[in-house]
């Protein structure tokens, strides 16, 4: 997930999107997991919506992953 992100140049805290990333993964029922699907997943989400925020907020720029879009992230639904 992490190369993911950095393959799309953006910068972020890896420290915090690691732990936001682990919280959520370990919230998945055993049965639903699927590791490296779910990681993928989870960063082209990020990245979508990092995209979408700064769409609607053109003074940041699209490079950097904003702790809002992370926070929200907690509320979203990822596919494995």
């Amino acid at each position: 997930m992490v190369n993911i992100l950095k393959k799309n140049k953006i910068e972020f805290n890896e420290k915090y999107v690691k732990a936001v990333a682990i919280n959520l993964y370990d919230q998945i029922p055993d049965d639903k997991k699927s590791n490296a699907r779910w990681a993928r997943n989870y960063a082209q989400k990020l990245i979508e919506k990092q995209l979408s925020y700064c769409a609607k907020h053109p003074q940041f720029p699209r490079n950097r992953l904003f702790n809002e879009v992370l926070r929200d992230s907690v509320n979203w639904q990822i596919g494995g």
